[in-house]
């Protein structure tokens, strides 16, 4: 298991396996939350109410890998991406580069 922060740079050797690698991306936040670089993220309640409607919500699935399903993941993927990167791609760098260590 590895928890890190979704902008850090995969560090793991590639996979020379024939089998698959599979990841998991879980992230929570309080439903007062809101995105500030991208419209229409989306999210699935996990308690509670949410009274403050900043996102919107992900359907339970009808079909697991189905057409509507797809569709749904690369929208969200496209609005993820918007959030996460467009800053770094659009200046080439971290808005919020890491420190520099200090020289021995």
């Amino acid at each position: 298991m590895s928890i890190h922060h979704v902008r850090i740079v995969h560090g793991s050797e590639p996979n020379r396996t024939d089998d698959r690698r599979i990841g998991m991306v879980l992230r929570y936040c309080a439903t007062d939350v809101r995105q500030t670089k991208a419209e229409g993220d989306r999210a699935i309640l996990v308690k509670g109410v949410d009274a403050h409607r900043h996102f919107e919500m992900i359907p339970r699935p009808r079909k697991d890998g189905g057409k509507r399903e797809r569709e749904l993941a690369r929208r969200h993927g496209k609005t993820r991406f918007k959030a996460l990167m467009e800053d770094v791609t659009a200046t080439g760098s971290s808005p919020n580069p890491p420190p520099t260590p200090p020289r021995t």
